[in-house]
């Protein structure tokens, strides 16, 4: 480890690898969100309607209380996002079935029109970029699959961890 303005930097070995790893993946969703927009020709989406739209397509009927939940956002966060899905078409509200004062909410076919353009888009982007094989991609998604499972885990655990050490902190949050 070396020491660069009073911070910690790996140099070596497994943690420098790490540390590139996340440098990468980041600065790749950089450069890689404007080029699947462009070649989706589709309605653009912030990354925040993309977490959402993704989560109503998979689970038709979600409430908004149970979206904010898997999204892990805050419930006027998701408020604000979903009037932006429904104003470009994207995501309908219904009443529930069971109860009227329920509120469900559902995919709409330009929702379905619009995935299929991204993943499309997302999957000629990267094939233009980059010469591999499919079992290097494959061992590539293995890894990020792996990578995302363990950050979920991991913000659980502090989240949790959170709660222990201040219950009534974590009280409020819900």
């Amino acid at each position: 480890m070396t020491y660069t303005g009073g911070m910690e930097v790996a140099t070596t070995g497994i943690d420098a690898l790490a540390s590139s790893l996340a440098r990468l993946i980041m600065d790749t969703a950089r450069e890689i969100r404007p080029q699947i927009e462009d070649a989706a020709q589709a309605i653009p989406l912030t990354p925040s309607e993309v977490l959402l739209v993704r989560h109503v397509a998979q689970a038709p009927g979600i409430t908004p209380g149970e979206l904010s939940s898997r999204a892990h956002m805050q419930r006027s966060n998701v408020s604000t996002t979903l009037r932006s899905l429904e104003s470009k078409g994207l995501v309908e509200r219904r009443s529930g079935e069971g109860d009227a004062r329920c509120v469900e909410l559902h995919p709409t076919p330009a929702t379905l029109r619009n995935m299929a353009a991204f993943g499309a888009a997302r999957a000629v982007v990267v094939r233009e970029a980059v010469d591999t094989s499919e079992e290097e991609l494959r061992a590539a998604v293995d890894l990020l699959e792996r990578l995302q499972q363990g950050l979920e885990r991991r913000r659980l655990n502090q989240t949790a961890a959170q709660a222990a050490a201040d219950p009534e902190a974590a009280a409020a949050d819900r």
